[in-house]
């Protein structure tokens, strides 16, 4: 075990008031696959917190980053972040995305958001030093090519986006033969799992490199694809575990990703199972990356919203519909899936604190999309959603339309 992986669980388990309950500290003495994985729907509903006592000054002050996992699983969680420690977990990734694809953090920057401010209109974009972000609200073909027409404006060098969005974008620059970005010269995607056939769709509409790079909020970047297309683990940033009923498997063999945080000391994550699963092996890579190597990795893949007059577009404004109700609501929606049986038909179900009525109540108010608005929404309220037996994971949406 390495210094900062030691480092990091002894002060989960001496100073979280979480990791404290979970566990006596004298158990550890047994080695960390004594201790016990930790799933995200045990953070979610706890009344114990994950931050030390220590933090409390930090975060009444506002001295901390706060962010919100993206919902892809369909459980909702804030995420914080001591600002020193949120660089120091960067590290890794900018260093090969430096000796990889030649982005720089001064480089101009594209990224897309999901909720800047509650209500029925959203910020449709925003400029920050280098970077020009772009909402993930309402993405109908119109406004698919308004943010081409801002990136092509705004002339960035790379775009970091989840890869449901750049297939939009990439279908409107064959569709309406647009423009190319001159500046374009690296897309990075994640958040959602990635396909050959949206990755090679992509490269061809953009003429430029396209990577893959697998995180999450809580941890930070666990793997990054070298330009021999293997996921190297970030091994300065995380430690990766593959696991099957609480038991490591043997290299090769496939299981729940397990991770621990090296870096994220004011929420620790110790043996954290990500919800997805895959494989890891040691390979010595002709990039010059040697070390674990993620892969098969299994995963939720996005689907589309379909609507009757052929439109598609991003899932994504149920995440937000869902971010926007928790803002109001103290974070009280603890998980939710939804499920498209016709073009304006939906099926909700959802895991919350909240009366019925005023949570039907919120997500009409919360739901931004014109179209989505007049749809028909059917609500079961459930006191737990069950992951997919093949993924280990919740897809927070599904499409149950069949194609044509």
């Amino acid at each position: 075990m390495d210094g900062a992986l030691k480092k990091m669980i002894d002060h989960a388990y001496h100073k979280s008031p979480f990791y404290m309950e979970l566990l006596h500290e004298d158990k550890f003495a047994d080695g960390m696959e004594s201790l016990p994985i930790i799933h995200k729907e045990q953070i979610v509903k706890t009344k114990t917190s994950l931050l030390p006592y220590s933090y409390y000054g930090l975060l009444a002050s506002g001295k901390m980053i706060r962010e919100t996992t993206s919902g892809s699983t369909g459980e909702c969680l804030e995420i914080l972040w001591r600002e020193g420690d949120f660089i120091s977990s960067q590290m890794s990734l900018w260093k090969y995305r430096r000796k990889f694809y030649g982005i720089h953090p001064a480089d101009r920057l594209c990224y897309f958001y999901t909720l800047r401010q509650c209500g029925n209109s959203e910020v449709k974009s925003e400029e920050y030093r280098n970077g020009l972000g772009l909402s993930k609200t309402n993405l109908t073909s119109e406004r698919i090519e308004e943010i081409y027409d801002q990136m092509l404006d705004f002339q960035p060098k790379w775009i970091l986006s989840q890869p449901s969005i750049m297939f939009l974008l990439a279908r409107h620059v064959f569709e309406a033969g647009a423009e190319e970005i001159a500046s374009l010269q690296y897309i990075e995607l994640s958040g959602e799992m990635l396909s050959d056939h949206e990755r090679n769709f992509i490269s061809r509409a953009f003429g430029c490199k396209v990577a893959n790079q697998y995180g999450c909020n809580e941890i930070g970047t666990i793997a990054y694809e070298c330009p021999q297309g293997r996921m190297h683990i970030m091994e300065d940033n995380v430690f990766v575990e593959i696991c099957k009923e609480g038991h490591r498997v043997p290299d090769c063999e496939e299981g729940d990703i397990v991770v621990t945080s090296k870096w994220n000391y004011a929420m620790p994550f110790i043996r954290y199972e990500i919800g997805d699963t895959g494989s890891m092996t040691d390979h010595h890579c002709t990039c010059g990356m040697h070390g674990k190597v993620l892969s098969s990795l299994r995963g939720r893949k996005n689907d589309y919203i379909r609507c009757g007059n052929g439109e598609v577009f991003s899932a994504y404004e149920f995440i937000r519909t869902f971010h926007c109700i928790n803002e109001g609501a103290d974070g009280n929606v603890y998980q939710f899936q939804i499920r498209q049986r016709a073009y304006d038909e939906f099926e909700v179900k959802v895991v919350t604190d909240m009366p019925g009525e005023r949570l039907k109540k919120c997500f009409f108010q919360c739901i931004s999309n014109p179209i989505l608005a007049g749809a028909k929404y059917t609500f079961e309220f459930r006191r737990e959603l069950l992951p997919e037996s093949a993924t280990g994971k919740h897809r927070f949406f599904r499409c149950d339309m069949t194609e044509g």
